[in-house]
């Protein structure tokens, strides 16, 4: 190699050494925004990330019970989910597994409520309003023994409705291609104002109910 071509290489090293040192910068760079500095590393970190930063609100929503009644749901201008902290949670009364899971321990919460005068509420969204009609519903409501006065299980009026209340929450739903649905199966714990403040795991629900219980208690309706 002649003295010429060495300096021709070197000097198309330091170009190329710069542009791989400003692309690796620019990964990493990415990659700490995208994960909030390292703190986390999926979509379900994320979004409790942010429901504890109060960045996640529940849009308005008009929901339908067993009992065949409609109201509004995390509306401001509606009185009554002013009056209550929610722990709300989302099934499908058909579902063999984790709602049958989330029924029990929704069960076991409602007993530890009833020892209690916090204005907590639970709250049984379905994802297939659809096929959970007025008996579903009630159905699912007999087979966990829910307590209408503490415990509610609906369903969105509107499907369009329900799902953008997913979507804002950050509910994942996806068919699971055998006539069910895979789905987040968490607590999901809603203030006053429709804030999503904390998710907890559904196997969590004692610490769910004392963050409830402490958030009514600071935030009297």
């Amino acid at each position: 190699m002649t003295e010429a071509q060495s300096m021709r290489r070197g000097h198309a090293f330091w170009p190329t050494l710069a542009l791989c040192m400003l692309i690796l910068g620019g990964l990493s760079w990415a990659i700490a925004r995208l994960t909030r500095g390292l703190e986390v590393w999926t979509y379900e970190d994320l979004r409790r990330l942010r429901a504890a930063e109060g960045l996640i609100t529940a849009p308005a929503l008009s929901l339908r019970d067993g009992q065949g009644r409609q109201w509004a749901m995390f509306d401001p201008a509606a009185a009554s989910p002013r009056s209550s902290v929610y722990l709300v949670d989302f099934i499908y009364t058909s579902c063999p597994s984790v709602c049958t899971a989330l029924g029990s321990e929704y069960t076991q919460m409602q007993e530890a409520l009833r020892a209690t005068s916090s204005s907590v509420r639970l709250l049984s969204i379905s994802i297939d309003p659809v096929h959970d009609g007025t008996d579903e519903l009630k159905a699912y409501g007999r087979l966990h023994r829910a307590d209408a006065s503490l415990w509610t299980i609906a369903a969105p009026v509107d499907p369009a409705a329900g799902q953008w209340l997913q979507e804002r929450l950050g509910i994942v739903a996806i068919d699971d291609g055998l006539g069910g649905v895979l789905h987040n199966g968490a607590i999901q714990l809603i203030d006053r104002r429709g804030r999503l403040r904390r998710v907890f795991d559904y196997s969590q629900w004692p610490r769910a109910l004392a963050a409830a219980q402490a958030l009514a208690k600071k935030e009297p309706g």
